[in-house]
């Protein structure tokens, strides 16, 4: 048993969810471990983490839209804090996920969106450029 004082900073943030699930993400140093713990008290397998995703952004604009606006491939409108573009060949049209401590559903799918990678649709393009790429964990929500 140690004395706590090991040198460096670690923080633990947690996030709570339906059903008695949560996410707890380590911090050592400033710098996130890509590994996010998560458990749920209800079914065991409520959250199922599909790993770490690269994430984009997209908006309505002519630019990232290419004239489709809020109109996706599902037939759905895209709205921000729920929309996300998936490879349908990784995550299937229609899927809940977990990003960063929000839930999307899988409503879109882009032409440059291929493999791990996901586009999360914001109402302006300055939310894009404030988004830029990341990388996120992400889980399916059964």
């Amino acid at each position: 048993m140690g004395t706590g004082n090991c040198g460096f900073h670690v923080e633990a943030d947690w996030d709570s969810y339906p059903e008695g699930a949560y996410m707890i993400t380590l911090t050592v140093e400033g710098h996130s471990i890509p590994q996010t713990l998560y458990h749920t008290t209800g079914a065991d397998d409520s959250l199922v983490p599909l790993g770490v995703f690269k994430t984009t952004a997209y908006c309505p604009c002519q630019s990232c839209s290419e004239g489709w606006g809020r109109h996706t491939s599902s037939g759905k409108m895209a709205s921000a804090n729920h929309t996300v573009a998936v490879d349908p060949k990784v995550i299937p049209v229609g899927s809940h996920l977990l990003i960063d401590g929000t839930e999307y559903v899988a409503e879109d799918v882009g032409g440059g969106v291929k493999g791990n990678h996901i586009d999360i649709f914001y109402n302006t393009h300055a939310e894009t450029r404030s988004h830029g790429t990341r990388s996120s964990e992400v889980f399916l929500i059964l």
